[in-house]
C-alpha cells in the first residue's frame, strides 16, 4: 500500500469520527430531513467504500472483520441509491443502519488495541 493511500484512510476515518461524534436528533415524521441525513450517511459511506479497498490488516480475524464491512458498506451504498420513497419508516430505517455502519467502521479499521 502506498503512503497517499493509507493518508486517504487516516483522513477517512478521521472524518467518520467527526461525522458519528456530530450525529444528532432527528425528526423521525420529517422525510425531509431524514432524506438530508441519509444523503450525508451515504457520502459518507462512498468515501469509506472508495477509500478502503481491501482489508489494512495481516490479522486474519480483523481482516475477516473489515472485509465483511467493507461489503455492508458497499451493500448499503447500493440500497440507498436504489431508495425511491419519501416513507419517513423507510428513511428512518436506512438511516439508522448506515449510522450504525458509521459507528463501526472507525473500530473496525482503526488501530488494533494494544491491551
Amino acid at each position: 500500500m502506498d503512503i497517499l493511500s493509507t493518508a486517504e484512510q487516516i483522513v477517512t476515518i478521521a472524518a467518520t469520527r467527526t461525522y458519528v461524534d456530530e450525529m444528532g436528533v432527528v425528526d423521525l415524521d420529517d422525510p425531509i430531513q431524514l432524506g438530508n441525513h441519509l444523503a450525508a450517511a451515504k457520502k459518507m459511506l462512498v468515501k469509506i467504500s472508495e477509500a478502503f479497498t481491501d482489508s489494512t490488516t495481516d490479522d486474519v480475524v480483523r481482516a475477516a472483520e473489515q472485509i465483511v464491512a467493507l461489503k455492508a458498506v458497499r451493500a448499503c451504498v447500493t440500497e440507498i441509491e436504489s431508495l425511491s420513497t419519501t416513507a419517513p419508516g423507510r428513511l428512518a430505517g436506512h438511516l439508522m443502519m448506515a449510522e450504525t455502519l458509521l459507528m463501526e467502521i472507525p473500530t473496525v479499521f482503526g488501530e488494533p488495541s494494544t491491551a
